[in-house]
C-alpha cells in the first residue's frame, strides 16, 4: 500500500532545492467516523506559481475505520518526508542561479531593461516579503509593457532610457493605462527603486555608468479618504435590508469583519472552519497583511453567530464563505461580496459613501467606545505600535485622551 500512495503523491508533489515552508499534514475525518463522509489528509505546499502556501488533500477511501487510519498514517509520513526534504507544487522554470548570485558581473548600461527586469524581480524573490514583490512585480509589469508598446524602446539598455522617456512613461500610465494618481505615484517609486539597485551595482570602473531617469519627478496630489463608518441605526437598516433580500450570507460576512477587523479581501473571504479555534480566530501567515500569522479573541456576540451557523461543526478544511451560503471547499471570489455589498447600498442611497472597509471602522468604534482601551484595540488590530493604533483612531475622528492622569494621587 505504502507504494501505492508513494506513486500517487510522486505526481501531486515536486520535489525541490528549495526547502519552503509549509503546514504539517493531518488526518481530517468526522468525529464519529462515518465512513459514508469524506476522510481526507490536508496539507499545505509551498505554490511558485502563486507564491503562497496552498491547501492540498488527499481522499482516504478504505472500506473500515482501521483501513483509512492506516492509509492515512501512512500518506502522513509520506508527506512530512517530502516536504522537509524540499517540496514544492506548481514549479516554475528558474532564472540561472549564476544570474541571482553575481547579478553585478551580468549587468552593465548596456543591458536591456528588459533584461535586467528579470533579474531584478528573481532578486527581490529571494530577499523580500512576498506582498513586497508582488507590488515590485505589478509596477515593473506596466514598465515592461509600456516599453512593448512603445516604438524604439522594446530593446532599450538601461543608459539609453532618460529623463523624457521616464517622464512619457508616466504620463501614459495615466492616460493609456488608466492608472489614478497613487498608480503613478506607486509606478515611480517602484521603477526609480529598481533603477537605484543597477545604478549601486553598476557604477563602478570598467562600467558604463547609468543615471536614475527617475530621479526629481514630482509625486502627483493625492486625496486620502477619511475613514467613515455607520451609525447606529444604519447597522439596522442594513440587517433589516439583507434578512428582507435573503443576503443573510452577505450579513454573516459583514458581522465578521465588524467583530474581527479582517480585512475582507485577503483576510475574511478565506478564513476556514479549522482557522476557528475555541476562542480565537487564526489568521495564516499567507493572508496577514504583515505577512505574519496571528490570532484574535472572539468576541461573545460573534461566538453567538458561530454557534448559531454550527460553524465549527464542517470539516475543518472548508472555507467559511462560499457561493452556497454554507462552508464548503471552495471560497467565494476576490470581489463576490464587494459586488452584493454594493447593491444593497445602492438600494440605500448609501453607495459612494461607504464602503466594505466601513463595517470595520464602524467595529473599531464600537469597541472603543464600550473599552476606552487602546491596548485592546492594538491587538484586535494587530497593530505592531500603540502609535500606529492612535493614528488609525485620529483618522475615525477619536482623540485618544490620556485623562486617567487626573488621578495620580498626592504625594
Amino acid at each position: 500500500m505504502a507504494r501505492k500512495w508513494q506513486l500517487f503523491l510522486n505526481k501531486q508533489i515536486t520535489p525541490s532545492p528549495v526547502k519552503y515552508p509549509f503546514k504539517e499534514p493531518f488526518i481530517s475525518k468526522p468525529e464519529d467516523n462515518d465512513l459514508t463522509k469524506q476522510w481526507v489528509v490536508e496539507y499545505g505546499i509551498y505554490s511558485e506559481r502563486e507564491q503562497k502556501i496552498k491547501r492540498k488533500r488527499v481522499v482516504l477511501k478504505g472500506d473500515t475505520v482501521a483501513d483509512r487510519l492506516k492509509d492515512g498514517r501512512e500518506v502522513v509520513g509520506l508527506i512530512k518526508q517530502k516536504l522537509k526534504a524540499g517540496a514544492c507544487v506548481d514549479p516554475q522554470a528558474k532564472a540561472p542561479e549564476v544570474l541571482v548570485r553575481d547579478q553585478a558581473d551580468q549587468v552593465g548600461g548596456h543591458t536591456m531593461i528588459r533584461q535586467a527586469i528579470d533579474l531584478y524581480l528573481a532578486y527581490k524573490q529571494k530577499t523580500t516579503s512576498v506582498n513586497s514583490w508582488r507590488t515590485y512585480r505589478s509596477s515593473l509589469r506596466l514598465f515592461k509593457q509600456y516599453l512593448l508598446d512603445t516604438p524604439g524602446l522594446k530593446n532599450v539598455t538601461l543608459a539609453n532610457f532618460h529623463h523624457g522617456d521616464a517622464l512619457h512613461f508616466l504620463d501614459q500610465v495615466i492616460l493609456k493605462y488608466g492608472l489614478t494618481n497613487r498608480g503613478h505615484n506607486n509606478a515611480k517609486d517602484n521603477v526609480g527603486m529598481f533603477y537605484r539597485h543597477w545604478l549601486k551595482r553598476i557604477n563602478r570602473p570598467g562600467k558604463l555608468a547609468i543615471v536614475n531617469p527617475f530621479d526629481d519627478i514630482q509625486d502627483k496630489t493625492t486625496h486620502t479618504n477619511k475613514h467613515t463608518a455607520f451609525t447606529d441605526e444604519q447597522r439596522e437598516t442594513f440587517k433589516e435590508i439583507c434578512r428582507k433580500e435573503n443576503e443573510t450570507n452577505l450579513l454573516l460576512f459583514v458581522q465578521f469583519m465588524f467583530y474581527t477587523f479582517f480585512r475582507p479581501r485577503q483576510e475574511l473571504r478565506l478564513i476556514r472552519v479549522g482557522d476557528i479555534k475555541a476562542d480565537t480566530i487564526y489568521v495564516n501567515a499567507e493572508e496577514a497583511k504583515d505577512n505574519e500569522g496571528a490570532y484574535i479573541e472572539i468576541p461573545p456576540p460573534l461566538q453567538a453567530l458561530i454557534e448559531q451557523y454550527k460553524l465549527r461543526t464542517y470539516p475543518p478544511h472548508f472555507y467559511v464563505f462560499t457561493h452556497q451560503g454554507v462552508p464548503g471547499s471552495e471560497p467565494v471570489g476576490p470581489d463576490y461580496f464587494y459586488q452584493h455589498h454594493v447593491r444593497i447600498l445602492a438600494k440605500l442611497g448609501w453607495k459612494g459613501k461607504y464602503d466594505m472597509y466601513s463595517w470595520k471602522h464602524t467595529g473599531v468604534i464600537a469597541l472603543w467606545s464600550t473599552t476606552q482601551n487602546i491596548r485592546l484595540i492594538q491587538q484586535h488590530c494587530r497593530h505592531s505600535t500603540a502609535a500606529q493604533t492612535e493614528d488609525y483612531l485620529r483618522d475615525l475622528g477619536i482623540i485618544v485622551r490620556h485623562t486617567q492622569i487626573q488621578d495620580f494621587p498626592e504625594f
